[in-house]
């Protein structure tokens, strides 16, 4: 599995960062499905580095989206003073 590079990750499209974001996801999704059928260790590998990478995508998301909503509400108060 390839790490992210988190220098990378902070220069990505919006786009790419959802794209990103959901792909592990559903990763994740998947692996939890093959973990209850199977204990297999490369499994539970791979489940916990997707976990981890999840967390920075996450958290970049989560910036993405919080700067986004502040900057509307800013642009609503300019709008309003005119």
């Amino acid at each position: 599995m390839n790490k992210i590079n988190t220098d990378k990750l902070c220069v990505m499209s919006d786009r790419d960062v959802d794209s990103l974001y959901n792909m592990i996801k559903s990763q994740i999704y998947k692996l939890n499905l093959m973990m209850k059928k199977t204990r297999d260790r490369m499994i539970i590998e791979d489940l916990r580095d997707l976990q981890v990478e999840y967390c920075y995508v996450k958290r970049e998301f989560d910036t993405r989206s919080n700067r986004k909503k502040a900057h509307q509400s800013y642009l609503e108060i300019l709008n309003n003073k005119n």
